[in-house]
């Protein structure tokens, strides 16, 4: 299998993280110092609303080269990082998805 390329991919990285708990600290200062950097970063800005966005966040990290879980007090309790948790697992091992 060969490796894809980083101009094969939308994103360099995708973050995934708990807005509630790392949004504005944390995770902003990561992001920041990343696109500083020139690394194009996928960041979910907006809270997710049902049905809209989910789409979106799934296509990202099938089009992100790397995946970063940002892991905090309440990641595991939400359903949704777990959500994204398991998607980034089953694409670093290189299972068929869904899209």
């Amino acid at each position: 299998m060969a490796l894809a390329t980083a101009e094969s991919y939308d994103y360099d990285v995708f973050l995934s993280f708990r807005g509630t708990d790392t949004r504005h600290g944390f995770t902003d200062c990561h992001y920041n110092f990343m696109v500083d950097a020139g690394i194009r970063v996928f960041r979910d800005d907006d809270e997710l609303s049902v049905g809209q966005q989910i789409n979106k966040i799934l296509l990202a990290i099938e089009n992100s080269r790397i995946c970063m879980p940002v892991l905090s007090r309440g990641f595991a309790s939400s359903t949704w990082c777990l959500h994204e948790f398991a998607k980034m697992i089953i694409k670093s091992i290189g299972l068929p998805t869904s899209k």
